[in-house]
């Protein structure tokens, strides 16, 4: 994944970032702050580099992009920021539910309205598992 395309979906997460507030932390961040602010994410990954399975890249992609909203107390749905993570990696958007997930095109030009859709929830099948 590329710094320009990262940076591009931690722009979007900004734009959509509110005010949060936490008296007893002492915590006030208005939404206008977190432009400013600087975000540092450290990952540590111990799975095989070169595996086949490059889908570790797009799971680490959605938990920053989740992680962030709720970080930033964003109140999209998981349809908007999956549309976010589809800037950052076309199947990316999948990760942002479990289970079995449906990638609409939509019909938008500027693509914002390609989304993923959670078509059946993660316990739906219980007994599916990879070996």
């Amino acid at each position: 994944l590329s710094g320009d395309r990262f940076q591009s979906c931690l722009r979007e997460i900004r734009k959509l970032a509110d005010d949060v507030e936490d008296e007893k932390k002492g915590i006030r961040i208005r939404k206008d702050d977190w432009q400013k602010l600087h975000v540092h994410i450290a990952s540590y990954n111990n799975f095989p580099t070169a595996a086949g399975l490059a889908s570790w890249l797009l799971a680490l992609l959605v938990l920053v992009i989740f992680t962030l909203a709720k970080l930033m107390n964003v109140k999209e749905d998981c349809g908007k920021l999956s549309s976010i993570a589809r800037q950052g990696s076309g199947s990316a958007c999948r990760s942002m539910y479990g289970g079995f997930v449906k990638w609409t095109m939509g019909k938008d030009a500027c693509g914002s309205d390609s989304i993923a859709v959670q078509l059946a929830s993660e316990s739906h099948w219980n007994d599916l598992v990879i070996i």
